[in-house]
């Protein structure tokens, strides 16, 4: 073979078979430490987001199985961080939690912060935005427990404002009037929620004691 044949060859090859090729390629222990630092990066960045969601799954948890002071821990944990603590979801589920458990100023403190963040909600996949919840019926309910009706009364005509179908709103406050000795406004009230399963026998019986109330003079 010719030097000017051995020449054309070697460039056919191409560099991987050349002396300076072979300098150019890199080691395989350098790209396995490459590969091993960016998975190392990307779990670390990672990693507070998989602990909110952890914990977030918590607490759903919790919820659902009527353990409240437990998913109460990990709510509490969700609203340390800047965004947790102005999502209003996190902070009307603290409410919620708080109620089950008679807590009610801490339920009525949280419900406020949750009307407070109420439009802080991200938009939807197509970039839109989304409907926010409005918590004054919540706040409401809150002030009813505690045993302030009149507060209570206000917060929840605000709920009606917000929302003129809102039956628990319209439930509670036929439940302020009937505290009140008003059975015929309190009727009002639970009549506009009467049929509705959710409300169907409570509102009976409140029908039942509110008919022996108006009736038990008369026997």
């Amino acid at each position: 073979m010719t030097e000017k044949t051995s020449s054309v060859a070697a460039s056919a090859l191409g560099p991987a078979h050349s002396g300076e090729g072979r300098r150019d390629l890199i080691a395989v222990e350098i790209l396995v430490a490459i590969f091993v630092i960016v998975e190392i990066t990307i779990v670390w960045l990672m990693a507070p987001q998989f602990v909110r969601e952890f914990t977030r799954w918590q607490s759903l948890r919790y919820q659902q199985k009527g353990n409240y002071q437990a998913a109460i821990q990990k709510l509490e944990k969700l609203i340390q961080s800047p965004e947790g603590a102005k999502n209003p979801t996190y902070l009307a589920e603290l409410g919620n939690a708080y109620l089950n458990i008679g807590n009610y100023d801490k339920s009525i403190e949280y419900y406020k912060r949750a009307q407070e963040y109420r439009t802080n909600v991200p938009s939807d996949d197509d970039d839109k935005p989304r409907e926010y919840a409005d918590f004054n019926t919540l706040i409401g309910l809150g002030y009813l427990r505690k045993g302030d009706l009149d507060t209570a009364e206000t917060y929840l005509k605000k709920g009606i404002e917000a929302n003129s179908k809102d039956k628990a709103a319209h439930f509670y406050l036929g439940e302020i009037e009937f505290q009140r000795g008003n059975y015929l406004k309190a009727v009002d009230y639970f009549k506009f929620v009467a049929s509705d399963p959710a409300f169907r026998d409570k509102v009976r019986d409140y029908y039942r004691r509110i008919e022996e109330e108006l009736f038990k003079e008369v026997k």
